[in-house]
């Protein structure tokens, strides 16, 4: 489970944490269109609900980077207010939540730790996709909150899903080229944290149609009994 290269080991029937790790680098993809850094709006109907930063405006940068996900991202969210927009955006149909929010967070890992739990609380029996974060620029660092992101996936394994994209950024070097925050990233490198996310979506649906499958059996299997 902690082979740096390895991408998702553990099947949706033997609940171990979910970790997906380092995605590897092709330079020979082509750059994808810019977009306008704005928040993306709720609105495609999805079983997905995605909450997230500039990281997430910076991927929408990448063709089909959010396929049938309803998506809300703003520059600077933390993970309280994305606690507020998971009150204001969850519906029934979400069975998967996406909370890419741990970069605003750096500064306080304990109340991020505190609104961990409360998502947790509030998503019900929904799956849970987290993204840990780098960055290095003057007076932070991602280490505790990236520890309170494994923490947290440890203790929940049967739902939690952890994408390691600060295990990329440290394998792979150049996703730092032509930026200069020491937060950010290339194009290049958003094109594979795109990949990284979507593995971990794909999983987390899977585990959820499983589990529903699952309850459908024994549903039926408790009216044939009765």
């Amino acid at each position: 489970m902690r082979n740096a290269l390895h991408t998702l080991v553990a099947t949706a029937r033997r609940f171990a944490p979910q970790r997906f790790g380092p995605a590897r680098l092709e330079r020979s993809e082509a750059s994808a269109p810019g977009a306008v850094l704005a928040p993306i709006g709720v609105s495609r109907g999805s079983d997905v609900l995605y909450i997230g930063d500039s990281h997430t405006l910076l991927m929408s940068r990448v063709d089909q980077a959010y396929p049938n996900c309803d998506v809300h991202a703003r520059l600077g969210q933390g993970s309280a207010e994305g606690l507020r927009i998971l009150d204001q955006y969850m519906r029934s149909r979400h069975t998967v939540i996406v909370f890419d929010l741990a970069t605003n967070d750096v500064a306080d890992p304990p109340s991020f730790e505190a609104n961990l739990e409360s998502l947790w609380r509030r998503i019900g029996s929904r799956e849970l996709v987290l993204i840990n974060t780098w960055r290095q620029d003057p007076g932070n660092s991602h280490h505790d909150v990236n520890q309170v992101l494994e923490r947290f996936t440890i203790r929940h394994p049967r739902r939690a899903f952890l994408v390691d994209w600060a295990s990329h950024v440290d394998l792979h070097p150049e996703s730092l080229d032509r930026v200069t925050d020491h937060v950010h990233f290339s194009i290049e490198a958003y094109r594979h944290r795109v990949a990284m996310t979507r593995a971990a979506i794909q999983s987390a649906l899977g585990r959820s149609a499983d589990r529903d499958r699952d309850d459908r059996l024994g549903d039926d299997r408790g009216r044939h009994e009765l």
